[in-house]
């Protein structure tokens, strides 16, 4: 008898190994047919020229990554301001295989599906055991357009890697959680404890979003146990369970976690805003019946037929929103499926329910990340197609429920024959739900076309001469798609061509339907006798199928077999290769790359939006170059100064007349940016570019780009770096309120152009600032300020202007200014006291200061919002003697400016920098007045700019070369983003260093204060790890060792470990015992 009993457990561990061996062979097969080879083959998704940039510029400098990246967006942070993790994959398997970088880039992506998918049989097989169900589950997922999207759609390509880790991280997760929960700590669940924390924390380094995904799944873990598990610890164990988790994953993960938060927090600056409004989050949700294909969604094919799917392809097949409904209702059976159950829900929930918004708008970091429906996805990936596997098998064990005892094999064979069935007949009747069954399979990665798996295609023909005839794509899946949209004048079309008759007829299975008419017409032209198969509406699919075997061994000269259609058993018995290759810009990009650089080697060229195709794998094809570009595609949130970047593009390339159409700014930001060179399209309107210096270089007379038809060179002097004279401007005013930017904006429109001064963004207080510190400027702007000690402000700011500083104060904006109604005014306001009312829009403005102008025809209107352009203002009686009027409006001062020692002040009550340039409108008269008393402000004589040489040690470090004197005063402008960690030293003849300090200047850019320099020192501007960082990798690099030994300590002591006693320890000190909820009796039996 227990010969037998060995030999029936022998059998069944044999048949197990054997049922997964052929699963995990099938898993392979077939995510390689659903899209791997068309991923693998160049179906890449829209930004994965992006991720191979990123991409190249690691695997240059592997392992030993910069933290600066320069040769786009004015430089910026690859290392802190994105997840580069997928990138050291790609360069790690470069090294330890003879992969070229484009095959180690295109295998590790695919690998991070076959990997969700065979992670998905694992942790179903493994922990639910049930084998059944884990192919059924890893099948659903490959199905489904979902597992492929972000790699042949989008081209999201790291969160798409991050998806490697996902599946580990929730099987060692659950080990770990339900070997707590249940009292039985071993080896096994220690050891999964630092897995699962290493697995989350791989996945937070390859995609934030994958980390907080999990941590969202973790949330939920317990609320299937809690309402299952009456007298069960369960609350205080998950609490004890989450937390122990979370605190070692943030150690692990917090030398790049912390530094990515400081850097954002830089990038917020002058990059993009991050806060969203309620109906940018609104906009960013999903269509639930799209999402699951319960409805007719987006065309994805309007060649081959349609494919339905949500938002570029995230959804699921309609095969799988029906079984997932027997999944959640069966969920009760198992608190993990019940757990699983109620994060489906929220995740659905979270994707549309317009409660949802708003609450978002009002949750903290990093809450609201977690919170995410795009994150909440990424485990959803693997708990949907778990569900609704299981809700298939769920539903044969009630069916056979009476099957006990010895015969419980016998249940097992039938619960796994029936599934199987079921499953089958499901995703075979669903094939293309909700589309015709005509069209082709709504499955995988790009659809499946039974007659052309691989999407060879067959679009030519041989002729008796020898000769190749092309006669294009099968247009029939055209006549799916015209009756979907309702399209008559479309199907009038095809009908008019003669198509239909074709796409109608038998034919269609076998051949390129629209082929053979066209190889009919051709026939028919050469005189020669027609065939049956060039009648349509007569043949019979016998006649057609005795036609199509008739081809097999034929060479297809002079008959069509060329466009005959293999077998489905052919076709997967005739394996195809994937065809990777070099991913390759047109010869004309590639030449002019290499002519910009031969002409100028450090220069900076810019692309329009319409390129952005080319434009983010530019610094790809020149990633061994110095050229650089400020167009950065993606990773605009990385960016650190795409506020002004918008500005750039607003004002080179739209039609937006938020931008005034003008070539003012144009040339201004020309300057600021360095921009030497401008690819532009065909839609780009060059005359604003020609009136502000640019003029064409090359034109591209080739059809390869429909889109692009040259390159435009800046004829004036530009360099990327400069020393200068210019006055240094000062600007106070309030962040929030983007002060700065409105002043920035006013300058470019001309009000202070850069060739007269630069301008610096400041603090927001006043008196944060010393009189030595300001002295440091020539001129400080105040708008949109504020300060706490008046008495020390009005003390400070006279002093500044008596000892020849020059002042600008802006009262005009009501409230964001202390001043803007006072009894009593500072000193360097031109009035005793100040209040505020409406301007008189029935009075001229009227100019009393005849050096500042005498035009006010073309002033903007004082009026706002339909209604007065409110005024801080003063009776002229007030006035103090050293003041003198410039604009005023019915008798009231707006503008005055005057001398107090030796310092200059103007002072403003009407907001100048709002009201010259009011929507869409700018008001040139009242930039000239503005530009003349800005002039008269700042002028200190003759500006001199001269370009500097300089060399780059390494991304991280510049070195400038001086070969001239210059005296204290001047500046050297470095047109790369500003960021804080970065320091410069001047470096003397003698090798003695001093440091110099840095500001933000323009558009967020580097402005250098210089003291007196010699020809032949150097200026050295290098990143420096600011000791916090330092900090962060210590904790990683401890958190790693206690990982380790954690995991030594629970191999060889198990339930003895310091790892099982600090958990008791913690449980005894928190211990809400008996918690739980009393629900229905019949969940009162524990799931064992």
């Amino acid at each position: 008898m227990k010969k037998i009993k060995l030999i029936a457990k022998g059998l069944l561990y044999s048949y197990r190994a054997v049922f997964a061996l052929v699963s995990i062979i099938a898993i392979i097969a077939l995510s390689y047919i659903l899209g791997g080879r068309a991923f693998l083959s160049g179906a890449w998704g829209t930004d994965m020229g992006s991720a191979l940039t990123m991409a190249s510029w690691v695997e240059k400098y592997f392992p030993n990554v910069p933290f600066w990246y320069p040769l786009a967006g004015g430089g910026i942070s690859f290392t802190h301001s994105y997840p580069i993790l997928s990138f050291y994959l790609v360069s790690l398997v470069k090294r330890i295989t003879d992969l070229t970088l484009i095959e180690s880039f295109s295998w590790v992506a695919y690998f991070s599906v076959v990997s969700m998918a065979l992670g998905i049989y694992a942790f179903v097989a493994i922990r639910l055991k049930n084998q059944t169900a884990a192919l059924i589950a890893s099948i659903l997922f490959l199905i489904s357009p979902i597992a492929w999207t972000w790699l042949t759609d989008w081209g999201f390509y790291a969160e798409a890697v991050s998806h490697t880790f996902v599946a580990p991280a929730i099987i060692f997760w659950d080990i770990y959680y339900r070997g707590y929960l249940e009292d039985k700590f071993s080896k096994k669940v220690g050891i999964s404890f630092t897995l699962a924390a290493v697995f989350t924390a791989l996945a937070f380094l390859t995609h934030y979003g994958a980390g907080f995904g999990l941590v969202g799944l973790y949330l939920f873990y317990p609320l299937g146990f809690l309402l299952r598990r009456k007298g069960r610890k369960v609350f205080s164990k998950s609490v004890i369970t989450i937390l122990s988790l979370l605190f070692l994953t943030v150690g692990l993960i917090a030398c790049i976690v912390f530094p990515f938060r400081q850097y954002n927090q830089a990038a917020m600056v002058s990059g993009l805003e991050k806060s969203r409004s309620f109906e940018q989050i609104k906009e960013a949700s999903l269509d639930m019946g799209e999402f699951f294909s319960l409805k007719k969604g987006i065309v994805r094919d309007p060649v081959n037929g349609i494919y339905f799917s949500a938002y570029r392809h995230i959804s699921f097949p309609f095969v799988v929103f029906l079984f997932l409904i027997l999944g959640i209702i069966t969920s009760f059976t198992n608190p993990l499926l019940l757990s699983f159950s109620f994060f489906c829900i929220f995740a659905v929930i979270s994707m549309n329910a317009r409660f949802w918004y708003g609450a978002l708008m009002y949750v903290p970091y990093p809450l609201d990340s977690i919170l995410t429906w795009r994150w909440a996805f990424i485990p959803l990936r693997i708990i949907l197609p778990v569900l609704a596997a299981m809700g298939i098998t769920n539903i044969f064990n009630f069916v056979f429920f009476f099957i006990k005892g010895k015969l419980t094999y016998l249940k097992y064979i039938l619960v796994s024959v029936f599934s199987m069935g079921l499953f089958l007949l499901g995703v075979t009747y669903f094939r293309s739900y909700p589309a015709s069954e005509s069209a082709p399979v709504n499955y995988g990665a790009m659809g499946i076309d039974l007659r052309d798996v691989w999407r060879r295609g067959k679009y030519s023909w041989i002729d008796t001469k020898g000769n190749e005839q092309f006669v294009g794509q099968d247009f029939c899946g055209l006549e799916i798609n015209c009756k979907y949209l309702e399209n008559t004048s479309c199907l009038e079309e095809l009908e008019s061509r003669g198509d239909l008759a074709f796409c109608r007829s038998p034919i269609k299975k076998y051949f390129n339907a629209t082929g053979i008419r066209q190889w009919c017409i051709d026939l028919e032209k050469s005189g020669e006798a027609i065939p049956k198969i060039c009648g349509p509406s007569t043949i019979s699919e016998n006649e057609v199928s005795g036609f199509w075997k008739s081809c097999e061994g034929k060479g297809g000269v002079g008959n069509p077999c060329g466009l005959k259609y293999p077998s489905l058993g052919q076709q997967i018995g005739n394996w195809v290769k994937p065809l990777i290759k070099e991913p390759k810009a047109s010869e004309w990009y590639l030449s002019m790359f290499d002519k910009i650089e031969k002409e100028d080697p450090t220069a900076r060229y810019d692309f329009p939006p319409a390129l952005s195709g080319i434009a983010m794998s530019a610094p790809y094809y020149n990633v061994d170059k110095n050229l650089s570009q400020l167009y950065l595609y993606t990773v605009t949130g990385s960016s650190l100064i795409q506020r002004y970047v918008s500005q750039q593009i607003g004002s080179f390339f739209t039609d937006d007349l938020f931008y005034a159409n003008s070539a003012e700014p144009i040339k201004n930001l020309t300057k600021w940016f360095g921009l030497k060179y401008l690819f532009y399209a065909a839609s780009t309107k060059t005359n604003y570019l020609e009136e502000a210096g640019w003029s064409s270089w090359e034109r591209h007379n080739s059809d390869e780009d429909k889109f692009l038809t040259g390159v435009l060179k800046y004829n004036g002097k530009n360099s990327l770096a400069e020393v200068s004279n210019k006055p240094r401007i000062l600007v106070i005013g309030k962040s929030a309120k983007q002060a700065y930017e409105q002043v920035f904006q006013g300058s470019v429109y001309g009000i202070i152009p850069f060739d007269t001064a630069y301008l610096i963004k400041g603090g927001e207080a006043i008196d944060t600032y010393t009189l030595s510190k300001l002295q440091v400027y020539d001129a400080v702007i105040l708008h949109g300020y504020s300060y706490k000690n008046k008495t020390k402000v009005d003390l400070l700011l006279r002093e500044y202007v008596e000892k020849g500083g020059n002042l600008f104060i802006e009262t005009g904006w009501q409230y964001e200014n202390p001043d803007w109604e006072t009894e009593k005014s500072l000193l360097v306001i031109p009035f005793e006291n100040l209040s505020w009312k409406a301007s008189d829009p029935n009075q001229p403005l009227l100019l009393e200061d005849k050096n500042s102008g005498d035009e006010t025809e073309k002033f903007g209107p004082l009026v706002y919002d339909g209604g007065y352009w409110g005024i801080s203002t003063s009776s002229k009686e007030n006035l103090k003697n050293w003041a003198q009027i410039v604009l005023s409006n019915g008798g009231s001062p707006l503008l005055v400016k005057g001398n107090i020692g030796k310092g200059k002040v103007v002072w403003s009550g009407m907001n100048i920098f709002s009201h010259f340039k009011q929507g869409t409108n700018i008001y040139p008269d009242e930039v000239k007045v503005l530009n003349k008393v800005f002039y008269w402000l700042i002028n200190k004589g003759e500006v001199k700019s001269n370009p500097v040489a300089f060399k780059r040690n390494n991304p991280d470090e510049l070195e400038f070369s001086i070969d001239a004197n210059f005296s204290k005063g001047t500046s050297l402008l470095w047109k790369e983003a500003y960021y804080p960690d970065f320091k410069a030293h001047l470096v003397h003849t003698d090798g003695s260093r001093e440091n110099l300090s840095v500001d933000r200047s323009g558009p967020s850019l580097t402005l250098i204060n210089l003291p007196e320099i010699k020809s032949g020192e150097k200026i050295v501007y290098a990143y420096e790890r600011p000791l916090i960082n330092i900090l962060w990798v210590a904790i990683s690099i401890l958190s790693s060792l206690t990982v380790l030994i954690i995991f030594l300590d629970v191999c060889f002591r198990g339930e003895k470990s310091t790892l099982h006693k600090l958990l008791n320890y913690l449980e005894k000190r928190f211990n809400i015992s008996n918690f739980s909820l009393n629900v229905k009796s019949w969940w009162k039996k524990e799931d064992e």
